[in-house]
């Protein structure tokens, strides 16, 4: 587990957020299947507010990837990409 640990200590660092993961069980077509969801939220402002900066959500079977780490990754690169295109639109907006 400590490299699941270390990749999502990497995430939150580089972003400067804080990130969660919840795993469900979702039903498919092709029967029960587990969901991983990652969430990205900002750090606390000093008066305990804190908001969803993005979240991406995946289904395991969905992926092809045979082990947790792979799924979480693949997450994370979702979430990445949202949070990239938002850090694009703010600083689209700021120049206009």
């Amino acid at each position: 587990m400590g490299d699941l640990t270390d990749l999502l200590l990497a995430f939150e660092n580089v972003n400067g957020v804080t990130l969660s993961v919840t795993m469900s069980l979702v039903n498919t077509p092709n029967g029960p299947d587990l969901g991983v969801k990652v969430s990205a939220d900002s750090r606390e402002d000093g008066n305990g507010g804190v908001r969803c900066l993005g979240s991406a959500s995946v289904i395991c079977s969905a992926t092809g990837l045979k082990h947790l780490r792979g799924v979480v990754t693949h997450a994370l690169y979702a979430l990445d990409f949202q949070l990239a295109l938002a850090e694009f639109d703010a600083a689209q907006t700021k120049r206009a």
